[in-house]
C-alpha cells in the first residue's frame, strides 16, 4: 500500500467493535459510516483533522469458509468505493474464506490508499476446528490433514519470500502493522520498535500479546473472546508522549458494543 503523507495535527481514533454473528459485510459498512460521521463532527468542532481506524475481531463475521476470496475481494472493493475523501479511514478485518477451494483465514486492510490482503500464516486451534467442520460438510472430499499441510506450506512460502505483514501509516505519521490472532507468534515477526501492532483475534492469550509488545511500540488487540487488550498497559500515555505521533485516544464505541450483543 502507498504511504500516506502525514500531518502533525491529525488525531486518530481506533474503534474496536464486538463480533456481529452475521455473514454479510453490511455491518462493517454501517460502522464505517458511523466512524466517519463522528470523525467529521470532531474535525468541525476542533478545527483539527480527525481520522478513524476500525479494528474488527477475528470472528467479526460469521463466515466459516462459506465465501470465496473473489467474493470477499468484491465486497472489499465496494467498501473502498464508499470511503469518503475528506476523512482518512482504515478498515482492518479478517475473513474465513476459500481460495481455489482451499480454506484460508485472510486479513484485509481497506483504506483510501487501496486494498491489501494476506492469508493468516499460523494454523491455530480455531482454524483447525473450522477446517474439520468444513471437511465434515463435504464427505468424500480432501481431509483436514491435507488442508493443514497446505496451510503450513503457504506459511513457509511467505517466510521464504520474506513477505512482511500488512502495514500502513496513519495521517499522523504513526506506522501500524496488522496481524491475525496467533500470527503474533509467527517466526516471521521481526523487531519494529516504531510500529504499533493491530491484531484481530479470538481467544489470544494475554502472554502472547505481551510478548508481541516487546517487539513493537505497542499492541492493540480486538479479541472476540477476551475483548480489547492493550500492551503495554500504559500504551495510550506512551503514544501521546511520543514525538511526531499524535494518537488522540483509543475510542471504544459502547453503542456499537450494545448493538452487537
Amino acid at each position: 500500500m502507498q504511504k500516506t503523507p502525514h500531518r502533525q495535527n491529525v488525531q486518530t481514533a481506533i474503534y474496536c467493535p464486538k463480533p456481529t454473528g452475521l455473514q454479510g459485510f453490511s455491518s462493517m459498512r454501517c460502522m464505517a459510516e458511523r466512524a466517519v460521521k463522528n470523525a467529521r463532527s470532531l474535525s468541525e468542532k476542533s478545527g483539527v483533522q480527525h481520522e478513524a481506524i476500525i479494528l474488527a475481531p477475528e470472528n467479526f463475521f460469521a463466515f466459516s469458509f462459506s465465501i470465496t476470496k473473489s467474493a470477499a475481494d468484491r465486497e472489499a472493493r465496494m467498501m473502498l468505493e464508499r470511503l469518503p475523501r475528506d476523512i482518512p479511514l482504515v478498515l482492518a478485518f479478517s475473513v474465513f474464506l476459500t481460495n481455489r477451494r482451499q480454506p484460508q483465514n485472510t486479513g484485509y486492510i481497506v483504506s483510501q490508499e487501496g486494498i491489501a490482503s494476506q492469508p493468516k500464516r499460523t494454523f491455530a486451534t480455531g482454524d483447525a476446528s473450522r477446517v474439520a467442520e468444513y471437511c465434515e460438510a463435504r464427505p468424500g472430499g480432501k481431509s483436514a490433514k491435507h488442508y493443514k499441510q497446505a496451510w503450513h506450506a503457504r506459511e513457509e512460502k511467505l517466510m521464504e519470500k520474506g513477505e512482511p505483514f500488512l502495514s500502513f501509516t496513519s495521517g499522523s505519521g504513526q506506522r501500524f502493522s496488522y496481524m491475525v490472532c496467533l500470527d503474533v507468534h509467527s517466526k516471521s515477526v521481526g523487531f519494529d520498535p516504531h510500529a504499533i501492532a493491530l491484531v484481530s483475534a479470538d481467544g489470544l492469550g494475554l502472554e502472547q500479546v505481551l510478548c508481541l509488545s516487546l517487539l513493537r511500540k505497542g499492541v492493540i488487540a480486538n479479541d472476540g473472546l477476551n475483548g480489547t487488550r492493550l500492551a503495554p498497559f500504559n500504551l495510550e500515555e506512551r503514544i501521546k508522549a511520543s514525538r511526531g505521533a499524535l494518537f488522540d485516544r483509543l475510542l471504544l464505541d459502547e453503542k456499537w458494543a450494545r448493538a452487537n450483543e
